[in-house]
């Protein structure tokens, strides 16, 4: 219907449908008949929206699945609009990214991302096929985390289980994931889609399965990490070994080697090395005596450094055994870049300056690196 303009009046006032009781100027009552004003005219006019949903289309003809990251062309009778970027789904085709329509022709272009529910590129999809329009799957949703592709029976606590996922650049060894309600630690990484997963005990009872896919084929478990930092520690020992003024020094070492294999983050090495020498002085002699410690580090092979040094003194005034324990320590951070190799070597020397015929009897020498890794 078109618009009918009407005028009314009945001798007394008039108002606009916009004026009737709203701005003050014109009462609502003054525009009844009743008290000699003229009623709003109506303009007759009824807006109508229309609303089109669609749930389910269906293809033309048949077409050819692409290969992944490619397009191909497909006609949708009757769909007058579809949203760019959402997805058609089928349960017997996949997933297919819709990237552009043609309303005039009905034709909607559908790039295959190769989700794993879909059919392997080159394979036929007929005609008259129903596709379901929906939301982007979870697998399409975020670049940041692994999927979950296979089933796998959950171990029992304190065991860890290999598991397959769709990306395992971002996880090392020690974080803590969440998979579904369940936590889990990485074990072992062991190539670009497997690594271990260790029940902790915050997991489903064990001998539990968890399903990898949703039954419409999309994956249904991110690999959420919720505390990225792993813990390290490497300590050697030396015991038994005797130092004097003729032979004045004993050393040991320890070592670490961390990878970062993230893609693109960088990881900070939060570490402290120790030195710690516990044994007893004989024959001091009625003398001083002094222990020397020396802590140093050496960083990808470069050579050491001394990072810290410190001497330790005490009088004697007895041939006697006396108990003589030390420690030295330092701190340092590294960073380290996606891919790079970190190695760390912590070496405790030990020098014995005493008098004559005085010795110190090493009863444990211990070299320590302990320390924590942040991805950032």
């Amino acid at each position: 219907m078109g618009n009918v303009s009407t005028s009314v009046s009945l001798g007394g006032p008039c108002c606009q449908t916009s004026d009737c009781g709203n701005d003050g100027t014109v009462p609502a009552y003054a525009c009844s008949p009743d008290y000699g004003g003229a009623p709003c005219p109506e303009d007759n006019c009824l807006e109508i929206r229309t609303v089109e949903y669609g749930a389910a289309i269906k293809t033309q003809d048949s077409f050819v699945m692409p290969a992944c990251g490619i397009e191909a062309t497909v006609i949708f009778p009757g769909v007058t609009s579809v949203h760019v970027g959402s997805y058609l789904w089928s349960a017997n085709y996949g997933y297919l990214e819709i990237t552009a329509f043609n309303p005039a022709t009905q034709a909607i272009l559908l790039r295959n991302n190769c989700n794993p529910s879909n059919i392997l590129p080159g394979n036929n999809i007929p005609a008259c096929v129903t596709f379901i329009v929906t939301a982007p799957p979870c697998d399409s949703l975020n670049s940041e985390v692994g999927y979950l592709t296979t089933n796998f029976i959950v171990p029992n606590i304190a065991s860890c289980v290999t598991v397959l996922v769709t990306d395992t650049s971002f996880y090392q060894t020690g974080f803590t994931v969440q998979l579904g309600n369940s936590s889990y630690t990485v074990g072992t990484v062991i190539n670009a889609t497997s690594m271990e997963i260790c029940n902790t005990g915050s997991a489903l009872s064990p001998g539990s399965t968890v399903v990898a896919l949703n039954p419409d084929g999309s994956y249904q478990y991110p690999i959420i990490i919720t505390n990225s930092s792993s813990v390290f520690d490497s300590e050697t020992f030396i015991t038994g070994v005797t130092i004097s003024t003729g032979n004045t020094d004993e050393e040991t070492i320890t070592s670490i080697s961390y990878t970062n294999l993230s893609p693109n983050k960088t990881s900070q090495i939060f570490y402290t090395l120790s030195g710690v020498v516990q044994g007893e002085a004989l024959n001091s002699n009625t003398s001083t005596e002094t222990i020397e410690l020396n802590i140093d580090e050496q960083v990808n092979g470069g050579g050491y450094v001394t990072r810290e040094s410190e001497r330790h003194s005490q009088y004697s005034g007895t041939n006697s055994a006396i108990d003589w324990s030390e420690q030295i320590e330092y701190s340092g951070v590294a960073s380290v870049i996606p891919g790079q190799v970190f190695t760390l070597d912590a070496r405790f020397e030990v020098t014995w300056i005493g008098a004559g015929g005085s010795s110190y009897v090493i009863s444990n020498l211990q070299a320590r690196i302990a320390g924590i890794v942040v991805v950032s």
